[in-house]
Protein backbone atom coordinates (compact mmCIF):
# COMPACT_ATOMS: atom_id res chain seq x y z
CA UNK A 1 0.00 0.00 0.00
CA UNK A 2 0.94 3.75 -0.64
CA UNK A 3 0.31 6.91 0.21
CA UNK A 4 -3.34 7.39 0.96
CA UNK A 5 -4.49 4.10 -1.10
CA UNK A 6 -7.44 2.89 1.13
CA UNK A 7 -9.22 6.45 0.32
CA UNK A 8 -8.95 5.36 -3.22
CA UNK A 9 -10.12 2.07 -3.21
CA UNK A 10 -12.87 3.40 -1.48
CA UNK A 11 -13.73 6.24 -3.47
CA UNK A 12 -13.39 3.74 -6.55
CA UNK A 13 -15.83 1.07 -4.84
CA UNK A 14 -18.61 4.14 -3.75
CA UNK A 15 -18.76 5.13 -6.99
CA UNK A 16 -19.40 2.07 -8.81
CA UNK A 17 -22.38 1.87 -6.31
CA UNK A 18 -23.42 5.12 -7.80
CA UNK A 19 -22.69 7.22 -4.44
CA UNK A 20 -22.61 11.21 -5.04
CA UNK A 21 -19.27 11.74 -4.09
CA UNK A 22 -18.33 15.19 -2.40
CA UNK A 23 -14.99 16.46 -0.24
CA UNK A 24 -12.30 16.17 -3.33
CA UNK A 25 -8.92 18.08 -2.00
CA UNK A 26 -6.38 19.23 -4.31
CA UNK A 27 -3.15 17.39 -3.78
CA UNK A 28 -0.80 20.46 -4.58
CA UNK A 29 1.57 20.83 -1.20
CA UNK A 30 1.97 17.10 -1.01
CA UNK A 31 5.27 15.04 -1.65
CA UNK A 32 4.58 10.90 -3.03
CA UNK A 33 5.23 8.96 -5.58
CA UNK A 34 1.90 6.91 -6.22
CA UNK A 35 -1.46 6.95 -4.49
CA UNK A 36 -4.93 5.49 -5.41
CA UNK A 37 -6.09 8.53 -4.08
CA UNK A 38 -4.85 11.20 -7.00
CA UNK A 39 -7.14 10.97 -9.41
CA UNK A 40 -4.78 12.21 -12.21
CA UNK A 41 -6.26 16.03 -12.23
CA UNK A 42 -4.90 17.46 -9.19
CA UNK A 43 -7.13 16.03 -6.80
CA UNK A 44 -7.30 13.53 -4.05
CA UNK A 45 -10.53 11.62 -4.10
CA UNK A 46 -11.09 13.51 -0.85
CA UNK A 47 -9.25 14.94 2.16
CA UNK A 48 -5.41 13.34 2.58
CA UNK A 49 -3.95 14.17 6.00
CA UNK A 50 -0.23 13.56 6.17
CA UNK A 51 0.36 12.92 9.74
CA UNK A 52 4.01 11.42 8.86
CA UNK A 53 5.25 14.21 6.97
CA UNK A 54 2.91 17.32 7.72
CA UNK A 55 1.15 16.99 10.99
CA UNK A 56 0.99 21.13 11.24
CA UNK A 57 -0.86 21.31 8.03
CA UNK A 58 -3.76 19.12 9.95
CA UNK A 59 -5.90 21.45 10.98
CA UNK A 60 -5.68 23.90 8.39
CA UNK A 61 -6.52 21.23 5.84
CA UNK A 62 -8.86 20.04 8.06
CA UNK A 63 -10.94 23.32 8.63
CA UNK A 64 -10.72 24.25 4.88
CA UNK A 65 -12.07 20.64 4.04
CA UNK A 66 -15.18 21.20 6.01
CA UNK A 67 -15.63 24.65 5.27
CA UNK A 68 -16.15 23.22 1.49
CA UNK A 69 -18.48 20.14 2.27
CA UNK A 70 -20.59 21.33 4.66
CA UNK A 71 -23.08 23.52 2.74
CA UNK A 72 -23.86 20.58 0.56
CA UNK A 73 -24.35 18.46 3.39
CA UNK A 74 -26.59 21.03 5.27
CA UNK A 75 -28.88 21.37 1.81
CA UNK A 76 -28.79 17.07 1.77
CA UNK A 77 -31.43 17.08 4.85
Amino acid sequence: MEFADALGMLHEQLETRGAELVGYWPTAGYAYEFSKADLGDGRFCGLVLDQDNQPEQTPRRLAAWIAEIRPGLLAAD
